[in-house]
Order: C-alpha cells, then structure tokens, then sequence
C-alpha cells in the first residue's frame, strides 16, 4: 500500500500530465483530393528535409502540367540560421535554374509564428514596430519571401507551385520542449494540430487548386518520439487523444489512483484522433541503425500509422538486408 502523501502526488502528477496532453478540441477535416505524407525519422539529423526536398524536385521538375508540391513543417528550431522550408526553397529554385527548366516556377517561404527571440532576430529594429503582433508566448511574425522563375520556351503556360510553410519557430538549436521553454513560447499541442490543419486546407482547397496535380508532405523535428513544444512526444502529437473535460472533479483526494487511470482510459474518444496522415520513415543507416529504424517503425505502427516507405543513406553496411527481413511479413 502506498503512502497517502505518494498517492496523493502521484494522483496531482498524472493530472497535470493528462491534463497537459489532452483537451476538448473537434476533430479536424482535411483534404483528401490529393497525397498528404508524413515525413518521420529514426533520429534528427537523418536526412528528413534531403526527402522532403527530392520528393519536391522530382515531382516538379519533372512536370508538364501544372501541379503544386506544399511543404509544412509544423515545427523548427534553431530558426533563423536554420530552415528547412528555406533549404527546400533556395533548393528547388537553384535546381530549376541548373536544369533549364521550361516551365514557370512559383517558390515561396513563410514562417508563420516564432518566439518572440526569433522574431527579434528577424524582424531586428523593426521588431519592436511588430510588437502589437505578440502575444505572451509566441508572435504573429508572417515572414515571407517569393521568388518566380519565367519560362519564355514553349511551356510557358505551365504553372508549377512550391509553398513552404513554417508554422512556429525558435531561435535556440535544441529540442522544441527546451526551445519553448527557455524561450517563453510554450504551445499547446491543439495549436500545432489545429494550424497544420488549417495550413492544409489552405493550401490544397481551392477551385484553381483543384484543377492543378498537387502533393503535401508534412515534414516533424528530430526523431519519432522526440518532444514537440508542450513535452508531448510528436507520434502522440499528431494522433493526440481528445479526452471530454471533466479533469477538475477527478482530482479529488477521496478518489484512487487506479480510478482515475482507469476513468481516463475508458472515457478516450477513439473517432474524434485529427491525424493519421501515411508515413515515410527515415531510417538510419549507420553503426546501430538497425534497431533505432526498427524501435521507430513500430513506434508509428503501435499508435496507427501506416508507414509506406523506409529510406535511409547508405553507409556501407548493409542495413537494409536485416531490415527487409524484419519487415517482410510486417
């Protein structure tokens, strides 16, 4: 039997827990006319945005057609020395141009919301002009930057589309729940969930929209179960359990620990999860990649994900022998 000082903390912890994960949000509609993935990873630093920006490339610039690539990544850090949606788009521009592409070719780059460190590094002396634009925690920064390649060749009718989207950043190179934190820009995980969605149908619903071909990957920070902005890890971000609000009558004394770990478990809502977007897995192909890719697979497998696609560099050790195997009957 536990102490009633343990019970009692134990009973406050898991309420601050759950009630830090879960909330009374709707369940969000997306898109469904055209491909939306999910770019994961074994770890950070595997090469996500490398996929990201030949999935860009090569369903681009390969056109005839009109067809729109919208890049999202709902998460990044270490902003502004480093973007991935910029990565992608001074990538795809110097790519276009290398290749003479025949077509025209619209590029943009948005950060929607950053810290207000960022915006700071940003914005500099016009920082404090914006400042009505912040709230406490993150600001409205809408930093953007266009380009247009004209074609004069014989495609010069074709119109081919490259939006990439930051929705919130931070200026410090850490974990998004360490960034957040010292930064004092804590987002709740409604927030990210309910501006990817709004961001997707923004971006693939509209009547001209409709008409081109288009494809979305919505690209995550670090690995699998790296921390999102709240402590949140991101595979339980995106498939977050909206639970009813009843946690303030839950946390009196009179009730046990086991109650209340079972009243949350029961009262889960299964059909109102907003995401299950199809995942590629970015797995790792160096010294002990093998059970970091696998431990991540069955991760996203274990919370619902269909994973469609493993793709990792080769270092030369035949990682994908092993992992073939693994997933052969999977």
């Amino acid at each position: 039997m536990l102490p009633l000082f343990f019970r009692r903390h134990s009973l406050r912890l898991l309420h601050r827990r759950h009630s830090h994960h879960y909330s009374t949000s709707q369940p969000l509609h997306l898109p469904l006319a055209h491909p939306i993935f999910q770019i994961w990873s074994a770890n950070t630093s595997l090469g996500k945005t490398l996929v990201s920006a030949g999935l860009s490339s090569s369903f681009l610039l390969s056109s005839s057609s009109n067809k729109k690539f919208l890049y999202l990544k709902p998460v990044q850090t270490g902003f502004p020395a480093d973007s991935d949606s910029r990565f992608l788009f001074t990538k795809l521009s110097a790519l276009s141009l290398r290749r003479n592409f025949p077509f025209n070719l619209l590029l943009s780059d948005t950060v929607l919301k950053s810290s207000p460190s960022a915006a700071k590094s940003v914005l500099s002396e016009k920082f404090e002009v914006h400042g009505e634009k912040c709230r406490p925690g993150m600001c409205d920064l809408n930093f953007s930057a266009q380009s247009k390649i004209m074609s004069d060749k014989n495609g010069k009718d074709v119109i081919c589309e490259l939006d990439c989207k930051t929705l919130f950043a931070w200026k410090e190179a850490v974990s998004p729940h360490l960034a957040a934190e010292r930064e004092s820009g804590v987002v709740g995980d409604n927030e990210v969930v309910e501006l990817l969605g709004k961001c997707l149908r923004e971006g693939l619903e509209s009547d001209r929209r409709e008409r081109m071909e288009a494809l979305c990957v919505v690209e995550t920070a670090g690995g699998v179960a790296s921390p999102g902005p709240s402590g949140s890890l991101q595979c339980d971000l995106y498939r977050q359990v909206i639970v009813r609000s009843a946690h303030s009558s839950l946390c009196s004394a009179k009730l046990s620990l086991l109650f209340l770990v079972l009243h949350i478990l029961f009262i889960v809502e299964d059909d109102q999860k907003p995401f299950r977007l199809p995942g590629i897995l970015v797995g790792d192909g160096r010294l002990g990649g093998i059970s970091g890719t696998i431990s991540a697979y069955e991760s996203l497998k274990l919370r619902g994900y269909d994973v469609v696609a493993i793709v990792f560099e080769d270092h030369g050790l035949i990682n994908e022998v092993p992992l073939i195997s693994y997933l052969r009957n999977r």
